[in-house]
């Protein structure tokens, strides 16, 4: 069974992978541009991860954060860089998706262009997935709005968060993955690479 050492988790933000990575792997590293917790462990640009050493790091995981950077290839290949041979690279980016977070957020990849970038940066691409799609996608506006008109109110906020499960989240889902409309209209593409060992 593979047991990561160390995880960097790169464009952490508020690092909610932290605890979750830390029942997997001996430590977490977490780097982003920006310090959102004041406990951020590398504080730097995807693009130029001076700070990381060549070959020291197990798995790089980075969800969302690609969008954000302008030259995505060279972050591609500084995950690259970090990786030991034979490390894992998890990446999850957005494809079907509204515009974020003006005007930082970039780009959006297809599962052919996130192969892309981590072919040409030296991984050997080894699973594909997509998320979502075009159901999840147009009930997820109204999932979010319902939610924060109802967030805080004692009793109803609860109440509609359940209603929101049941009518606005995991029937999209279902219909997603029988109708296999992820295959054409994934809301996010993950894609795992590996380095390798030669």
């Amino acid at each position: 069974e593979f047991h990561p050492g160390t995880v960097l988790d790169v464009g952490a933000g508020s690092q909610n992978a932290r605890p979750v990575v830390l029942k997997f792997a001996n430590r977490y590293i977490g780097l982003d541009i920006v310090d959102k917790t004041g406990a951020l462990d590398v504080l730097g640009d995807m693009q130029d991860m001076n700070a990381i050493e060549d070959g020291s790091i197990d798995v790089v995981y980075s969800a969302g954060a690609l969008g954000y950077a302008r030259k995505p290839d060279r972050a591609v290949r500084e995950m690259h860089r970090v990786l030991k041979p034979g490390g894992y690279c998890v990446v999850a980016a957005p494809f079907l998706n509204g515009i974020v977070d003006e005007p930082y957020h970039l780009f959006h990849y297809s599962p052919h262009g996130l192969a892309y970038l981590f072919k040409e940066a030296g991984f050997e691409v080894i699973e594909e997935r997509r998320v979502g799609g075009i159901c999840c996608f147009l009930c997820h506006s109204a999932s979010f709005v319902l939610l924060m008109s109802f967030w805080g109110i004692p009793l109803l906020g609860w109440s509609v968060w359940w209603l929101n499960k049941i009518v606005l989240v995991h029937p999209p889902v279902l219909l997603d993955r029988v109708l296999r409309l992820n295959r054409k209209f994934p809301m996010i593409v993950v894609a795992v690479g590996k380095k390798p060992v030669n």
